[in-house]
């Protein structure tokens, strides 16, 4: 069963009269998505999977990114924002690694597609590295990264977003939430998993509280005069998150540097770069790129030391870890030149915005 706090799912008179949410079964909640997708014009087998992702999250008590962004699916098929019926292409492809065009398809099906062509590569060559441009919202990050843990390999994956992040200093987002996420398998069907955005929270975590007409904690969202706020309503109409952290006294900083590792592994590497397009044409509806990596060569005890870092987060003691691997992602000269010009130009704009 699933717990679903959408109001408009029965009478809000006995939902306020219980003070608690409807239970709903799982397999109503998948039908109602289904059918409200296919009502707008989307083919049965992408609703289907559009809707596995949002009860996903509703399941997991992620309600932000569960039936809380059916509204926003819907509204963007309507407008025309979002094309339900298209299908990814790939757009170059090594044993390892493909470059994808979701040709502004469903979030859901083009993640989904990157996901599994990832695998695929990985237990080939040991990686499989793909990126995609023109895709939209997909939802729970996490929902991609654990595909990879019934497969017995470590998943990771990024997206940007549509400017939301205000940078340290700054006075207008220039960044998206750009979540990331990691899976990693341990033994006995222990795994790590982590889920985050580079905000202090995500979006819909403000239109959660909107809606219940709550307020937000300070720290999460500016106001129009660039301090922070506690109402939600001014937050949402706003757009102005706090990276995670923060202010800058609260390493506010270190968020925004996240924002643009997650910027750099989708934006970059797959030629749509959302929030520098943003900056240089003011266009803020742009569509969403994301990364998918799946590792599947390592060294042969790496479930048997996840499981002791796990173990160290349960007892809060860290004297088991003796040091800490370190990871290098190498790319072409021409990529890091590209890289390079990026955050030049990048640091160009960003001085626009600096007090």
């Amino acid at each position: 069963m699933a717990v679903v706090t959408r109001r408009w799912l029965s009478s809000v008179a006995s939902a306020k009269s219980s003070g608690k949410g409807l239970v709903v079964p799982v397999a109503e909640v998948h039908r109602f998505i289904v059918d409200c997708l296919k009502a707008v014009g989307t083919c049965t087998d992408k609703a289907c999977i559009q809707a596995d992702v949002l009860v996903a999250a509703d399941y997991r008590g992620h309600f932000s990114h569960g039936m809380n962004r059916l509204e926003m699916y819907v509204k963007d098929i309507r407008n025309g924002t979002c094309m339900p019926n298209a299908e990814p292409c790939v757009l170059n492809d090594t044993p390892s690694t493909a470059w994808v065009d979701g040709n502004n398809g469903l979030g859901a099906f083009v993640g989904n597609f990157c996901t599994h062509m990832s695998i695929q590569k990985a237990k080939q060559t040991g990686i499989g590295w793909v990126t995609a441009k023109c895709s939209n919202h997909y939802g729970l990050a996490a929902f991609y990264a654990q595909q990879a843990l019934q497969e017995g390999m470590l998943g990771m994956t990024f997206t940007n977003t549509s400017p939301l992040m205000t940078p340290t200093r700054a006075k207008e987002a220039a960044l998206g939430t750009n979540p990331l996420s990691l899976a990693a398998p341990g033994t006995g069907g222990d795994s790590i998993i982590i889920d985050m955005a580079t905000t202090a929270v995500a979006v819909g975590k403000i239109e959660f509280q909107r809606r219940k007409k709550a307020p937000i904690p300070s720290g999460w969202a500016l106001g129009p005069d660039g301090a922070p706020t506690t109402d939600a309503e001014v937050a949402f109409k706003t757009g102005l998150l706090m990276p995670l952290g923060g202010s800058e006294t609260h390493s506010g900083y270190k968020g925004y540097c996240l924002g643009i590792l997650v910027e750099v592994f989708s934006g970059i590497l797959s030629d749509d770069m959302v929030a520098l397009m943003f900056l240089l044409t003011g266009i803020a509806e742009l569509p969403p790129v994301a990364g998918v990596v799946v590792v599947d060569c390592w060294c042969s005890l790496i479930h048997v030391k996840l499981d002791i870092l796990g173990d160290t987060f349960d007892t809060g003691s860290a004297d088991v870890l003796s040091g800490s691997p370190v990871v290098l992602l190498l790319v072409s000269s021409a990529q890091f030149l590209l890289y390079l010009e990026y955050l030049w130009v990048w640091n160009l704009v960003l001085l626009l915005f600096l007090d």
